[in-house]
């Protein structure tokens, strides 16, 4: 595969030794990153959304009998966070509506955790639900993650 962010790359033919090697023009898998040829993060951030909403379904069926809620939070940051933090330096999303799309995976855990939990908050505002569970966005966590990479 060949990397490029140009409309019309040249393509060059590859060869191992007397073979040619076949050139994949629309994505790669490589370390569960999805590489598309022009670099673009979409279909990652696509198919760990996907990834992430089956995660979550999962827990929440889980947890529908708990009353604690750092048990909602274990679970949640044992199994939800993990998906959406892996290879984040990488391929974080640079557009609005990518960063939104994964947004809505932890408000739709906070809505669920402050029904559960009976913690009082307006619709659309799960700040009490964050700050009583100890959560970040999830743009707040990848910028710190990043921070922390380029440091080390």
């Amino acid at each position: 595969m060949t990397f490029v962010r140009f409309q019309s790359p040249v393509k060059y033919v590859y060869h191992l030794g007397s073979t040619e090697i076949l050139c994949s023009n629309d994505f790669v898998t490589d370390l569960g990153f999805i590489l598309s040829s022009d670099l673009d993060p979409r279909p990652h951030i696509e198919h760990i959304c996907c990834k992430i909403y089956k995660t979550l379904g999962f827990v929440l069926r889980l947890c529908r009998d708990f009353r604690l809620g750092l048990s909602y939070k274990v679970l949640y940051c044992a199994l939800v966070h993990p998906i959406n933090e892996y290879g984040a330096v990488i391929w974080d999303p640079h557009e609005l509506n990518d960063s939104l799309r994964l947004e809505r995976v932890q408000r739709k855990f906070m809505r669920y955790a402050s029904f559960r939990l009976n913690i009082p908050c307006e619709s659309h505002n799960y700040g009490p639900v964050a700050s009583q569970l100890g959560l970040v966005t999830l743009a707040e966590h990848r910028h710190i993650s990043g921070i922390k990479f380029l440091n080390s």
